[in-house]
């Protein structure tokens, strides 16, 4: 198992700086809207606006990809997700930020295109189960720690939660830029659309779009209840 994970360490350790930050960066992003009495229809156009950034990322990012090679258009994706995490500091305008949240979400949709081709690249017929199911247990392990940090915005502020966002984003591009390991190859691709996904697989399109419905409301207008409900920061944290 050690010689399956080994080409993928690296990859493995930026899923978890990437994930760290986007742990936070979400609940933060809402917790502050709701202190400043943003609508929560805006709310949720702000936390909409990531996934139609992602699905444009997952359309288009793929031309970046081909251009740059896999390394240096994950920094790109980083660097780019990064200064828009920062971003939300110098634009106070809650309309702002839903322009904000869709770049957010293009960058991320290019660095997931670019760890799973990795992943995919890297591992055997006998290791792409393994390879995995250790990559969704480290994004998710990354994904429900960090909003742990909330628990500091009393003490440390807004601003250097901010930063710290940022500095995660930017920590992921450490691991990649050290490797060892060439680029995947960019092989031939064949597109298809939503209608032969359905045909393939009805019930994975139909649970997905459903959890999609659920978990992104749940997400992100959680913050601005726990806000408007009389909760504290390191309850939402916990929650």
């Amino acid at each position: 198992m050690l010689s399956a994970v080994r080409p993928v360490v690296q990859v493995l350790l930026a899923v978890v700086f990437m994930e760290g930050g986007l742990g936070i960066l979400s609940p933060l992003a809402s917790l502050e809207m709701a202190r400043r009495d943003v609508p929560n229809e805006v709310i949720g156009l702000v936390t909409s606006a990531y996934f139609v950034g992602f699905l444009a990322g997952t359309l288009t990012g793929h031309r970046i990809i081909d251009r740059a090679g896999h390394i240096r258009a994950f920094a790109m994706f980083a660097a780019l997700a990064a200064n828009t995490a920062f971003a939300h500091l110098i634009l106070t305008d809650p309309y702002s930020w839903i322009g904000l949240r869709a770049v957010l979400g293009y960058a991320f949709a290019g660095l997931f295109v670019i760890v799973e081709s990795w992943l995919n690249d890297k591992a055997t017929e006998d290791t792409r189960g393994r390879i995995f199911a250790l990559y969704i247990v480290v994004s998710l392990a990354a994904t429900n720690v960090s909003p742990l940090a909330l628990h500091f915005e009393e003490r440390l502020g807004v601003t250097i939660l901010f930063g710290l966002v940022a500095m995660l984003l930017t920590t992921a591009l450490v691991p990649m830029a050290l490797t060892r390991v060439g680029n995947p190859e960019i092989g031939y691709r064949a597109h298809f659309g939503i209608i032969r996904l359905l045909s393939i697989s009805p019930s994975g399109v139909v649970t997905c779009f459903g959890t999609g419905l659920v978990m992104t409301a749940f997400n992100g207008l959680l913050s601005a209840y726990t806000e408007r409900g009389g909760f504290s920061t390191s309850q939402l944290a916990i929650i």
